[in-house]
C-alpha cells in the first residue's frame, strides 16, 4: 500500500482492513470511507498530517459507544475543519462528540428506514438527511413501522433546521411502490413540502461501504463553499 498511497484519491476501508503498524500519509486523498470494522486501526490516519488534502470522510455503521470512545482518542477534531462534507449513521447522533455539532451543517446523516437506533423526534439539529433502504420490499414492514415517524417529527419541529433530504429516485414517483409504501412515501413528500425542505433524488449504496459518499451532497457543499468565500471576498 505504501508505493501506491501518496497517489490515491479515494479510499474505502472495511472488515478490519487497514494493517499498517504505523501511519503514513495519504498526500493526495481526497475522500475516505472507513466501517465500524475497520475504525479502531485506520482511526490512527485521523490527522491533517496525515490526510492533508481529505475533504470528504464517511463514517458508515460506526454507531456504538465503542466507536465513540476511539473517536475520542483518535484526532479527528484536528481534521474536522479541513472538511467539506461528512457522512455518519443518524443512530450516531444522540451521542454525538460536542467538537462534531458546529460542523453538522456539512454533515449527512444516514436514516435507516428499516429501524436501528436512530429516535427521529430527537435529531432537531440536524440540517442534512438520507433516508436509505426506504424502497426495500424485502423489509416493507420495517419501513412501514419506521417512516411514519420521521414524518411526525418533521412536521412538529418549528422551526425546524432540516434543509434537505436524500431519496432513492425510486421515490420520486411513489405510485410504481407498493400501496402501503405509497402512501408513505407521500406523506414524506408532502410534510417536506410544506416544511420547506428540499428533497433531493440520488442513487443510494446497496451496501454501507460502497459507495457511502454523495456526490450530490458533496456538490452542494462545494458549491456553498464558493459562496460563502465570494460573499467574505466582497
Amino acid at each position: 500500500m505504501t508505493a501506491f498511497a501518496a497517489d490515491l484519491e479515494t479510499l474505502r476501508l472495511h472488515d478490519r482492513g487497514f494493517d499498517s503498524p504505523i501511519p503514513f500519509a495519504f498526500s493526495n486523498l481526497v475522500s475516505f470511507t472507513i466501517d465500524d470494522r475497520a475504525l479502531k486501526k485506520a482511526s490512527r490516519l485521523f490527522d491533517p498530517t496525515y490526510l492533508p488534502s481529505l475533504r470528504h470522510l464517511a463514517l458508515p455503521d460506526v454507531d456504538a459507544e465503542m466507536d465513540l470512545q476511539t473517536l475520542r482518542m483518535s484526532r479527528l477534531a484536528a481534521l474536522l475543519p479541513q472538511l467539506d462534507t461528512i457522512s455518519l449513521t443518524a443512530a450516531l447522533y444522540e451521542i454525538l462528540p460536542d467538537y462534531l455539532f458546529p460542523f453538522i451543517y456539512r454533515t449527512l446523516f444516514d436514516f435507516n428506514a428499516r429501524g436501528g437506533l436512530a429516535r427521529p423526534g430527537l435529531m432537531i439539529e440536524v440540517t442534512h438527511l438520507r433516508i436509505i433502504n426506504f424502497n426495500d420490499t424485502t423489509f416493507a414492514f420495517e419501513v412501514i413501522g419506521t417512516i411514519p415517524e420521521l414524518v411526525t417529527s418533521i412536521r412538529d419541529q418549528d422551526p425546524i433546521r432540516l434543509r434537505s433530504i436524500y431519496l432513492d429516485p425510486s421515490l420520486r414517483d411513489p405510485s410504481s411502490l407498493s400501496e402501503e409504501l405509497s402512501d408513505l412515501a407521500v406523506d414524506l413528500l408532502e410534510v417536506c413540502q410544506e416544511k420547506a425542505v428540499e428533497v433531493i433524488y440520488e442513487i443510494q449504496p446497496e451496501a454501507t461501504i460502497d459507495p457511502c459518499i454523495s456526490n450530490e451532497f458533496c456538490k452542494r457543499s462545494r458549491m456553498r463553499k464558493e459562496a460563502e468565500s465570494k460573499g467574505e471576498q466582497s
